[in-house]
């Protein structure tokens, strides 16, 4: 929270290219409610279930949801696969 200037917890997170959930199971110290997104069902298999986490299967560059949903975005180690064109 202190990184990012926060006084409060955020209200909603998208945790684009969450793999096995680690990234997302970190941001609950600073969210109430987070969604999690990763292009591999196989690696949201494996991602520990919370009633604070919601795992969609999605490509990054086809976000099926709402530009304007959260209050904050993050990418943990997933650039590297997007398509940047």
């Amino acid at each position: 929270m202190r990184f990012l200037n926060l006084e409060t917890s955020v209200p909603r997170v998208l945790d684009i290219g969450c793999g096995i959930g680690f990234s997302a199971i970190t941001l609950k110290e600073i969210a109430y409610s987070i969604v999690a997104l990763d292009i591999s069902y196989d690696m949201l298999a494996i991602a520990p279930p919370d009633p604070h986490i919601y795992y969609i299967t999605a490509a990054t560059e086809n976000l099926p949801l709402a530009a304007t949903s959260f209050d904050l975005l993050t990418v943990s180690s997933a650039f590297h696969w997007f398509d940047k064109k």
